[in-house]
């Protein structure tokens, strides 16, 4: 049994100050814009791994679980104070003195368990299953200054919201191990199935979103040993990103007074495909080569 707890805690402070225009076609402008922006985050992260480990006398016979968690909240605190002026169209002036807490808290579980069986002294096949469950919230609430009583006490709907997000993957998987002297593979493949819910609060409104997504489960790793000194390397994993709750619920985010955002309720997974490939020739007696990848 191995036990790899982690905890992280950080504060960061920043100010800025910033000053852009826009222009049309014709060059006629089309905005100026002003801030002052000040912004104190902090954050906490604890993340923990817990792996067991069973062998049995069959040589390459063995069955592991796995289980990680990472639970991180991060609160930033910032003062805007802003004056934006439109030149075209019927969009009134923008002036904002604002107080904005921010919270976003995660909530990240994962568990694997997978059985390795040998067929030959260099031959393994092995089967697992993989299940994730993961939980975002984020909220953000926005006051005004109030002159009367100095402080930032009213608060602005327009720009108070919460959104949430819950994921819950299911992954099983099967797999060959394949080790020679002078050659190693290791490929693994299966299904992700995704489910993805949603739902924001804005204006006393709720909106939700749930979707199902599938996705391949693949990743490859390769050595050949060409001599003591010569070896190459490659790797191969399938990825895929989930859009987050703002990103794909159709909710207006008006934090930004030169661009109104609303997410996209048709957006898909993000894919990608990694590879790596590297080629060493080195002498550790030596200590002298060189490699590339």
């Amino acid at each position: 049994i191995v036990i790899e707890p982690n905890f992280t805690k950080s504060n960061t402070k920043n100010a800025n100050l910033t000053t852009q225009s826009s222009f049309d076609a014709t060059n006629a402008m089309l905005n100026t814009s002003t801030s002052d922006t000040s912004n104190e985050n902090d954050a906490s992260t604890f993340s923990n791994t817990l792996s067991f480990t069973r062998t049995f006398k069959k040589k390459g016979k063995y069955l592991s679980l796995v289980f990680e968690n990472e639970n991180g909240a991060t609160t930033d605190n910032g003062y805007t104070k802003s004056n934006t002026i439109f030149y075209q169209g019927s969009l009134p002036d923008d002036t904002r003195d604002q107080f904005n807490k921010s919270n976003n808290k995660v909530a990240n579980y994962r568990t694997e368990f997978e059985f390795t069986h040998p067929i030959t002294d260099s031959l393994q096949v092995k089967v697992g299953l993989e299940y994730k469950y993961n939980t975002n919230k984020d909220t953000r609430d926005s006051f005004e200054y109030d002159a009367l009583n100095q402080s930032y006490s009213i608060q602005n709907s327009l720009l108070t919201n919460a959104f949430n997000s819950t994921e819950r993957t299911f992954t099983p998987n099967a797999g060959i191990n394949f080790n020679k002297k002078a050659f190693n593979l290791n490929f693994n493949f299966g299904t992700n199935v995704i489910n993805f819910n949603n739902d924001a609060d804005y204006l006393n409104l709720n909106t939700t979103l749930n979707k199902n997504f599938v996705a391949p489960y693949v990743n490859a790793y390769g050595n050949i040993k060409f001599s003591k000194t010569k070896n190459i390397w490659i790797n191969y994993n399938y990825n895929y990103d989930l859009p987050s709750a703002r990103e794909i619920l159709p909710v207006e985010d008006l934090a930004n007074p030169l661009n109104t955002y609303i997410g996209n309720s048709n957006l898909d997974l993000t894919k990608s495909h990694g590879i790596y490939l590297s080629y060493r020739d080195f002498d550790y007696a030596t200590r002298s080569g060189y490699g590339t990848y």
